[in-house]
This record gives C-alpha cells, sequence and structure tokens, in this order.
C-alpha cells in the first residue's frame, strides 16, 4: 500500500513541477508572431500632400516603414519587431540607414486584417489614428 501513495506522491509532484516550468498558459495559447509578417500599407494627406507608407513585418523580426511623400524623397525606417497575443510592437532605430537619436516605438493592435497603432508618437504621426492595411 505504501507504494501505492508514493507514486501518487510522485505523479503529484512531476505534475506541479511541469506547471511550474510552462507556466500558467496553456501549451496551445503560445504564439509566436508569425502571423503579424506581411506587408502593410496606409495612405493618408499630410502637409505637403499625399503620403504612402508601407509597413514590412519580416518573418526574422526586422520590420522596414517606408513613407512615400508627393514629391519628395522617400524616408526608409527600419528596426525590429516582437508580439504578444494580438500585439505587434516595433521598434524603429534606423532612418535612411543611420542610427536614429532616439528609437521610436509603436504598439499596434490586430483588428482583423488591420493593424491599429495603439502607442506611437502623436507629434510624428498626428491624431486621426494611425492604421496601416494588409495588403495580399
Amino acid at each position: 500500500m505504501r507504494f501505492g501513495s508514493n507514486a501518487k506522491l510522485t505523479a503529484a509532484i512531476g505534475l506541479v513541477v511541469l506547471v511550474v516550468c510552462l507556466g500558467t498558459r496553456p501549451v496551445h495559447a503560445r504564439f509566436d508572431g508569425s502571423t503579424f509578417a506581411g506587408t502593410y500599407t496606409r495612405e493618408f494627406i499630410g502637409a505637403s500632400g499625399k503620403v504612402t507608407e508601407t509597413l514590412e513585418v519580416k518573418a526574422d523580426k526586422s520590420v522596414v516603414w517606408t513613407s512615400n511623400y508627393s514629391g519628395r524623397a522617400s524616408v526608409v525606417q527600419s528596426g525590429i519587431w516582437n508580439a504578444r497575443g494580438d500585439t505587434l510592437i516595433v521598434v524603429l532605430d534606423k532612418r535612411d540607414g543611420e542610427k536614429m537619436p532616439a528609437d521610436e516605438r509603436v504598439v499596434f493592435d490586430r483588428k482583423g486584417k488591420d493593424l491599429k497603432g495603439r502607442v506611437y508618437d502623436h507629434n510624428v504621426h498626428g491624431n486621426s489614428g494611425l492604421v496601416f492595411h494588409r495588403s495580399l
């Protein structure tokens, strides 16, 4: 009888250790963010005319944000991204290949195929919303 009790105790301890090692989230809830990889675009009218922006979220965790201004040169920013659930976090650290004085951090929420900015610099991107649409 004692052997059965020890076996149950050992099984219970093993289960506790497994839960602690894996955390409290179910295994199926683990998310690698690869579903964010793709190209997103948006268009708007800026101070000097039409602006078309492209956000390339790459599978290697790099990101390229290109802003094409009507009648002016394009600006290309690059950096890295990470994801948590339906949240995409973008950190831009280079502009036109040069290190930026300060990193720019933008937090997006996925809404269907769109990325909607939740945390971003309103002085840079305005107050009318920051929404990118996934390209096909």
